[in-house]
């Protein structure tokens, strides 16, 4: 997958994708995603999607956080950045993952993402 790379920072993996948001490869970037965050040992993630490509339907979110839900330790924290144009109102996929006891969020500014997500 060319379209991830990874940044091991201090507190937090920060994951870039590029790659389009088609069901393959999404299942393909949370499989990288918790690859590379535990081979790290990093329980703290953030992944900048700005830079996807595609739309990701609410069916997709759902089945996306169902996976991320049964693969992913409880411990974890995951926050996503994407575009305006990528964010639902209701942020349903957050709901979604908190729901399946997944500390989850979505912004729109990487500095607010890192902000929540490093905090105690």
């Amino acid at each position: 997958m060319t379209d991830l790379t990874f940044d091991d920072r201090e507190d937090y993996l920060l994951a870039r994708y590029a790659g389009s948001a088609d069901h393959t490869e999404l299942v393909e970037l949370v499989r990288r995603l918790l690859e590379e965050s535990t081979r790290l040992e990093r329980n703290r993630v953030l992944v900048d999607m700005t830079s996807s490509r595609g739309e990701v339907s609410v069916t997709e979110r759902y089945r996306i956080a169902t996976l991320m839900s049964e693969r992913w330790d409880r411990a974890i924290r995951i926050a996503l950045v994407v575009r305006e144009d990528q964010i639902l109102e209701d942020r349903f996929w957050v709901t979604v993952t908190r729901n399946h006891g997944l500390d989850t969020n979505v912004f729109r500014d990487e500095d607010e993402a890192i902000e929540w997500l490093t905090r105690i």
